[in-house]
């Protein structure tokens, strides 16, 4: 079940989040919370070719770099798509801890991940950063325990469920929080609409009907 709220949240981030060049409409930052860990995005639409805002942002994420071996990234592309995960850092010291650590480079250094679509004459892409490294717990949660974050204060959780997923955007107060449930989907669905009906909400059946 997935459940939208507004809930403001404060969060200090400040990573060299920028548009790619050629960006149609200047759009902000936007800061978002996953699982707890701060991120910030920054999304547009381009004449840039893929390759071009790839590699924008591969020499963005690696100009933090100070060592003469570049820090380690993966990226995959062709003329209509493409994706880019690439570290920022001692590219050295950064496999020498991969080794040591058994860790993915995204759990020891800031990273950035961009993807890219061309549509037509023009490429739409969406690019996430990290101020610190992403702590393992985030992405993979812990085997029967909650994932990192919190649950919405005033919305009845799911009974025996595990919090498994949280997006917040503080600035705007929207939230999506997920939850797995052990027990079958239907017994699971009908014991959530009973909480929330319990709790005082209401379906919004237009909304219910359009998705």
């Amino acid at each position: 079940c997935i459940w939208w709220w507004p809930m403001p949240m404060p969060t200090c981030l400040r990573p060299p989040a920028r548009q790619a060049p050629g960006t149609l409409a200047d759009r902000p930052p936007r800061r978002l919370l996953l699982n707890g860990f701060p991120l910030q995005v920054v999304s547009g639409r381009t004449a840039a070719s893929v390759h071009a805002v790839l590699d924008f942002y591969q020499e963005r994420c690696h100009r933090a770099a100070s060592a003469a071996l570049p820090p380690p990234s993966h990226r995959q592309e062709d003329d209509d798509s493409g994706v880019l995960v690439a570290a920022a850092g001692d590219g050295a010291e950064l496999l020498r801890q991969m080794l040591a650590r058994r860790l993915h480079y995204v759990h020891l250094a800031p990273v950035c991940l961009a993807l890219a679509q061309r549509l037509g004459d023009l490429t739409d892409y969406v690019a996430v950063f990290s101020e610190l490294p992403i702590p393992p717990q985030v992405l993979t949660p812990p085997s029967g325990r909650d994932a990192p974050g919190s649950d919405l204060p005033g919305v009845p959780r799911p009974e025996g469920a595990l919090r498994s997923f949280s997006l917040i955007e503080p600035a705007t107060g929207y939230t999506v929080i997920s939850y797995v449930s052990f027990a079958p989907a239907d017994s699971a669905i009908a014991a959530v609409l009973s909480q929330l009906r319990g709790a005082g909400f209401a379906e919004d059946s237009p909304f219910s009907r359009a998705t």
